[in-house]
């Protein structure tokens, strides 16, 4: 076949040598004042002489490359030169295909061309994106840091908002915004205690048990009375002639000899 191949409107043509001739005259005569050469729209990349062929595709006569008008666009040579898919980005001219972004990242939007549009809910920018740390939370896409849970208050890793933040162990929820979801924790009171990170209220001791301080993590925590001992999980009554004057979980004492005492004694 005669001539050199180019590619116009989707499609091979053979250009003779009189076509190409006839070109060349073209693109060398002086231009009229006022006016423009007819003929095939051309520009210049890097040195080289591009014709265009269709929309959003170039055609260098010298290189045989297609050159994307914009370097948001990305497609094969001499073909159609489309938007970089939504999770991707291309940032350099070319054919090459868009680039997806990094593990646990991505964007909604086609055409982008950085890495830094790649953002994600509970996750936040190094070099690449990162879990928000446990106790930290992030509600929105961006490279922002991420934000720690209340005081008193802890979070799985890549959590996504302040819902997601707990009261420890041995703290109940004293105050709840049902607007932004923001707490405030408190530690459990005399008598309760709590054992694992929720939003639930503290649990009481069993009867006639107590603990020593607030802040309770366990049912171990909570002790008899005074004048009551352990018994099968539960806090029973000093029998008669016995008695406990501490708030323990250990038995009650024998009264000394030849003395008495009613139940649930302390003394």
């Amino acid at each position: 076949m005669r001539g050199r191949e180019v590619w116009e409107r989707g499609q091979l043509r053979a250009v003779s040598r009189k076509q190409q001739h006839h070109s060349r005259k073209q693109r060398h005569r002086r231009l009229p004042v006022g006016g423009r050469a007819r003929g095939p729209r051309r520009r210049a990349v890097r040195g080289v002489r591009c014709w265009r062929v269709q929309a959003d595709t170039w055609f260098s006569i010298v290189s045989g490359v297609c050159i994307a008008r914009d370097h948001r666009r990305t497609g094969q040579d001499v073909g159609t030169c489309v938007a970089c898919a939504a999770g991707t980005y291309k940032s350099t001219p070319g054919s090459q295909e868009c680039t997806l972004c990094s593990g646990n990242s991505s964007h909604t939007q086609t055409a982008q061309t950085a890495a830094s549009a790649c953002q994600q809910h509970g996750y936040t920018v190094a070099e690449a994106c990162s879990g928000c740390d446990a106790g930290k939370y992030k509600v929105t896409p961006g490279a922002d840091a991420c934000t720690s849970c209340p005081v008193n208050s802890e979070s799985l890793a890549s959590s996504v908002g302040p819902q997601d933040c707990l009261c420890v162990a041995g703290y109940e929820v004293l105050v709840y915004d049902q607007t932004t979801k923001a707490l405030v924790c408190n530690a459990g009171p005399l008598g309760k205690y709590k054992s694992e990170s929720d939003n639930f209220a503290c649990m009481p001791c069993q009867n006639h048990s107590s603990t020593i301080s607030t802040g309770s993590t366990d049912i171990g925590d909570c002790l008899c009375n005074a004048g009551y001992q352990p018994q099968a999980s539960q806090c029973s009554a000093c029998p008669a002639g016995t008695y406990k004057a501490d708030w323990d979980n250990i038995a009650c004492s024998d009264c000394p000899q030849n003395s008495f005492s009613m139940p649930a004694s302390t003394l």
